[in-house]
């Protein structure tokens, strides 16, 4: 307390109003005690088990907000900011949710001077942060998932019109490669100088990709509570990642919900950061050699990117390109565990 005094000036007569700098109310209350569970502005942060969970009263209430708005078509633009405001709070404690408030964004975009319409999309997103939000009631969420510590996978990945892919290395193990085409119908719509009415831009199959060599490097390597890095030359798909959500009803948004429910449900913080183009030859070989097999390819990177072992071939699951391709397609993936 004298160390507090020296710094912040006791109340005096000349300043009547001024109060302690510390208070003993909340001093005898035990704010100032150490200990390894505690309660801070609606978190519990229990440093022994490392973990960051809500208060039964923020519980209550993000059950409440969801009950009331289960049958509801309408609600006014007034109480729909006041909920938004509440889930982007609760959000820090809830990995990936940030994934979901793009389409309640866009609600509040497309309103009309009184009311935000629920549309069946907005509401597929807002069963989505119900189950993501219950899910910490069982399960607490880890620091670790919510800080970055030094990579245990490292990676890169690029995307092209005929496909996606990447490569993976991580200590111990051997280095890995992966790859995926694109349907003919994705393909077709592609935006491009010769295609310029296309609804599918470059940036949303890079944003695919991304989340593709997540799902290659979570089910390859055990990723829970680690750290992944990503390296990509498409500043958009980086940016999509980082912010985790885009306001609007295109393709980005239902990658971004469907990273929502990946990270969740992996346990992994995904790092992605920008490489530039001309040095992203490794994973720009990978997704330009759609026509060569399997062994071509791993024959072609042990003779152009020799490593101490050699390469191995990882495959993308049959599910997560198959949801990938509904993302894209703007329509709604099965996420399924």
């Amino acid at each position: 307390m004298h160390a507090v005094d020296e710094v912040f000036a006791r109340p005096d007569k000349d300043h009547p109003n001024r109060k302690e700098a510390i208070s003993e109310k909340k001093l005898n209350k035990g704010d100032g005690g150490w200990n390894q569970r505690k309660e801070v502005l609606g978190w519990i942060l229990d440093t022994s088990t490392g973990t960051l969970e809500l208060t039964d009263r923020r519980k209550a209430r993000i059950a409440d907000i969801f009950e009331d708005l289960r049958h509801k078509r309408r609600v006014s633009i007034k109480k729909w900011q006041r909920i938004l405001g509440e889930l982007r709070f609760m959000g820090a404690a809830i990995p990936g949710s940030a994934g979901l408030f793009g389409a309640m964004q866009l609600g509040l975009k497309l309103a009309d001077a009184h009311r935000v319409r629920i549309t069946p999309y907005l509401r597929d997103h807002l069963c989505d942060f119900e189950r993501l939000a219950l899910s910490v009631a069982e399960r607490p969420t880890r620091f670790a998932e919510i800080v970055p510590d030094y990579p245990s996978v490292i990676g890169a990945v690029d995307s092209a019109k005929a496909g996606m892919g990447g490569v993976l290395f991580a200590e111990g193990h051997a280095p890995g490669l992966w790859r995926a085409p694109f349907p003919a119908d994705i393909q077709e719509h592609l935006v491009s100088f010769n295609n310029p009415h296309g609804d599918i831009t470059n940036s949303d199959l890079e944003q695919a990709g991304v989340l593709a060599q997540a799902d290659v490097a979570n089910i390859t390597f055990d990723l829970r509570e680690r750290t992944l890095a990503t390296l990509n030359d498409n500043t958009a798909a980086i940016s999509r990642n980082r912010k985790g959500t885009i306001s609007s009803d295109q393709a980005a948004a239902y990658l971004c919900r469907l990273e929502s429910i990946h990270r969740r449900h992996h346990r992994y913080f995904h790092e992605v950061s920008h490489i530039k183009g001309d040095v992203n030859t490794m994973s720009d070989t990978v997704s330009r050699t759609m026509h060569m097999s399997d062994d071509e390819l791993l024959t072609l990177f042990n003779t152009k990117y020799p490593q101490e072992r050699p390469w191995r071939m990882y495959q993308l699951p049959t599910a997560m390109h198959s949801a990938l391709n509904s993302c894209l397609r703007r329509k709604r993936p099965d996420v399924a565990s």
